[in-house]
């Protein structure tokens, strides 16, 4: 999934195309729709709104990242690169989700996709 929008509702497919504000029978809704493309740079019908060359944070907020999270996210990132220009981040949501991360070598699994010659993004933990 990948979002279009300024809220997690606004959120499609990854192969999707962003909708057009012209189907949204709601003008509320279109409206929404509008401000949102504007906002987010991106034209209706557009293929993979993902931004190049800008910072995107994906993924439930710091806070409440648990180590289950870091566990899925690991278990999609094992073996695989971070494509060029994108620098991966990781968050955990605390000091002790951190420390199990650790413990359970994930922190390894996160660093080496970024071994793709981009410099690592520095972690940090919610307090």
């Amino acid at each position: 999934m990948v979002t279009y929008g300024t809220n997690p509702g606004m959120g499609i497919p990854i192969t999707s195309r962003v909708p057009s504000p012209a189907d949204q029978a709601d003008p509320g809704q279109r409206r929404a729709l509008e401000r949102a493309l504007e906002y987010m740079d991106l034209q209706p019908g557009q293929v993979d709104p993902r931004p190049k060359g800008r910072r995107r944070l994906r993924g439930p907020a710091a806070p409440t990242v648990w180590i289950s999270d870091l566990r899925l996210a690991a278990s999609v990132l094992k073996d695989r690169r971070v494509a060029d220009g994108v620098r991966l981040m990781v968050v955990p949501g605390s000091d002790e989700v951190k420390r199990e991360a650790e413990r359970e070598g994930l922190s390894e699994i996160f660093r080496r996709p970024a071994r793709n010659g981009a410099r690592p993004a520095a972690r940090c933990a919610s307090p």
